[in-house]
């Protein structure tokens, strides 16, 4: 008995941590956590603050060491009557060099660029914000969708029951020989029809399980709990156009890569500046007169001004390339705003539309089920056809699938707008 026992609880267990539920905003912190694109993104942001770091070395001096080694086979030598031979060289000649360079004026060009780099980690971050909320996003129409689904399951279960206890009255009838073998057959396909359908909703519903392990980037298996809520916004147009322009990611990336291409602007424009570098050289060496053998240092200090006088117009198309990119980004930009009014006015009056809808559908439900009820009764009475019956079902059923559509469009209308203004609802309280 003991070993049943823990062989229940080790099954239990089992299950318990191969499968676990989650809410929203706990399958949104795993993702945020553990989904693989995301975490690409932070591999992106980490590279962009190296590249800052980068940058920044631009302002260091730079420092060089060189070392050679130079075997000479013949050595001039001449010999002076009374004061001896004389050598212009050594076999083994030695040269070591030490060269520090600083780059002391350059038109803010290093300031510039690293301002581009930082300018590129902004990019890179905004990226990984709008990546976010695309999870985010994708989540919810997930949730939104397993909802519509478990609540249709539910109404195609609720239709099946009510078919099921329907065919024992036709089977009554036809034992009474009051009907023929066919009202019992086409009740029967009718049910077969209902069951059909409810395996298809069962694969939809493992099917979206299978698409929030994915996104989470997890692999045990995941269960759906509770509902997703949207807090309540006004719908007034101006307001959320001006929350879009502040929230979205796209306008926000435009807008850096103008500032980007301003500073590069900046930069082609001092590419034909002179530049002045300070450099300092110590020099370790042989071979020079009058002890060649005998290893001495030297030092100097140079100011070198660089003046590229002409670069075969290259830095003055290069201006004009860029400008061209900043108009096109102001286009952009503009075009987006428009898109973005036009898709809120569309979801706006697709909400005012579907909610007149879901009043005449609601008013159809009730006109359905009043039907089947009267319909039902007359058919045990024998004043109508097992088909008026079956259609009525029928009926009824689809009457209360368009309420739970019409309800989940509205929902994702809703989502839309949120999407549109680049709205976290998750974050709101």
């Amino acid at each position: 008995m003991k070993r049943k026992i823990l062989a229940y609880f080790f099954i239990f267990n089992f299950f318990v941590v191969l499968s676990f539920s989650l809410t929203y905003k706990e399958a949104l912190n795993i993702a945020f956590e553990k989904n693989p694109d995301l975490k690409s993104m932070k591999e992106a942001v980490k590279e962009a603050e190296f590249n800052i770091k980068k940058s920044s070395s631009l302002f260091l001096p730079t420092l060089d060491i060189n070392g050679r080694y130079t075997r000479i086979g013949v050595i001039p030598e001449f010999e002076i009557p009374g004061m001896g031979s004389f050598k212009f060289g050594t076999p083994n000649n030695y040269d070591f060099r030490l060269t520090s360079q600083y780059l002391l004026f350059d038109w803010n060009r290093r300031k510039n660029i690293k301002r581009i780099s930082e300018k590129g980690k902004e990019l890179k971050e905004n990226s990984y914000i709008s990546m976010r909320k695309r999870v985010a996003y994708t989540i919810a129409a997930l949730f939104y969708t397993y909802d519509i689904l478990k609540e249709s399951k539910v109404i195609f279960e609720e239709n099946l029951e009510t078919l099921r206890a329907h065919l024992k009255i036709v089977k009554k009838r036809y034992d009474a020989g009051l009907v023929s073998s066919y009202d019992v057959l086409s009740t029967k396909v009718q049910i077969s029809k209902v069951e059909a359908q409810l395996i298809d909703f069962e694969k939809g519903l493992e099917n979206l399980k299978v698409s929030l392990k994915q996104i989470l980037g997890i692999d045990k298996e995941v269960n759906f709990e509770g509902s997703l809520e949207l807090p309540k916004i006004g719908f007034e147009l101006s307001e959320l156009l001006k929350m879009s322009l502040d929230n979205r990611e796209e306008l926000k990336s435009l807008m850096l890569q103008k500032s980007l291409i301003d500073l590069n602007i900046k930069i082609a424009k001092t590419s034909l500046m002179p530049q002045l570098a300070l450099q300092a050289n110590y020099q370790l060496r042989n071979g020079m007169l009058p002890d060649v053998d005998e290893m001495r240092s030297n030092w100097n200090i140079n100011l070198l001004l660089s003046f590229r006088v002409f670069d075969g117009f290259n830095s003055k198309y290069e201006r004009k390339i860029l400008e061209t990119q900043k108009k096109e980004i102001e286009f952009k930009i503009k075009s987006i705003t428009k898109s973005i009014k036009a898709d809120l006015e569309k979801a706006i009056i697709n909400i005012e539309s579907l909610k007149k809808s879901l009043k005449k559908e609601k008013e159809k439900l009730k006109l359905a089920e009043e039907a089947y009820s009267t319909v039902l009764k007359a058919y045990r009475e024998g004043a109508v056809s097992n088909i008026d019956v079956l259609n009525a079902n029928s009926n009824l059923k689809f009457a209360k699938l368009s309420v739970l559509k019409i309800k989940n469009q509205i929902l994702q209308e809703k989502l839309k707008i949120f999407n549109i203004i680049g709205f976290e609802f998750w974050r709101a309280k």
